[in-house]
């Protein structure tokens, strides 16, 4: 059995129709833009907009949130099966943060798609890109981590502990297989946080259960918190373990 599994430096594309009203698009600015043109340009204003909400806050991670820019783009605003207005529609797709910390970059993106924020599901409201500069307050809805309980419904648990974001991943992914829904669960994690030994245990699950619907990505940035990552963390490496596990992987 062959899983699909992505480990990005830069940024990856598919295409699938959305099962709901609701779709997500680029706005492509002229008709001749490409769509690496429109992600380059998007990622930019999504980067700008995580600086600016860190240093507003005095707070965060803005460079790892600067290396989820074009991958961000891409699952949000392209291959995500999902609606901004109904974040936790039962059969979108889900996106979870594993390397929860850069959870800016996402902030930055519902602002500029209006996804719908707040603790009670009856009054729900967009987020705005003046509601950026709240980022870690005690009142805002914009924790530090990713964190449903604050009114982000758009993440489906808390994360930023590294090393557990995948294993979240496998149980939505099992969660949708019991529902009978196609929906499809993206796991974004750091290079460095794939040293945690529950990474690995979470990547031997998905292949053990087959669950062809949850796709790893890898934010091979090359960086840890300190330093740069270990030879072991290289994507030539992690290339080469993850398809020793029998996994099938696309490094772009």
């Amino acid at each position: 059995m062959v899983i699909a599994l992505a480990v990005l430096s830069l940024y990856g594309q598919k295409n699938f129709a959305k099962p709901f009203p609701g779709r997500v698009g680029f706005t492509m600015g002229t008709s001749t833009m490409s769509f690496e043109a429109a992600v380059h340009a998007q990622a930019i204003e999504l980067g700008k907009l995580s600086l600016r909400m860190c240093a507003d806050s005095g707070s965060g991670h803005p460079t790892t949130a600067l290396s989820l820019g074009h991958i961000v783009t891409v699952l949000m605003f392209h291959s995500m099966r999902w609606s901004p207005e109904i974040p936790d529609y039962p059969t979108s797709d889900r996106l979870v943060l594993s390397e929860g910390h850069a959870v800016p970059i996402v902030y930055a993106a519902a602002a500029r798609l209006g996804v719908m924020v707040g603790k009670d599901p009856a009054n729900r409201r967009p987020l705005t890109e003046a509601d950026l500069s709240t980022l870690r307050e005690a009142d805002s809805i914009l924790d530090g981590h990713p964190n449903p309980r604050e009114g982000f419904p758009f993440f489906d648990a808390a994360t930023g502990s590294l090393g557990q974001g995948l294993s979240v991943a496998a149980g939505l992914g099992n969660a949708a297989r019991l529902d009978k829904t196609d929906r499809r669960v993206y796991c974004i994690i750091g290079d460095g946080e794939s040293r945690e030994g529950q990474i690995t245990e979470a990547l031997d699950y998905i292949m053990d259960h087959g669950l062809t619907n949850v796709l790893p990505i890898f934010n091979c940035n090359e960086y840890g918190q300190a330093d740069k990552v270990s030879e072991q963390q290289q994507p030539a490496r992690m290339v080469t373990r993850l398809e020793g596990m029998g996994y099938k992987v696309i490094a772009i």
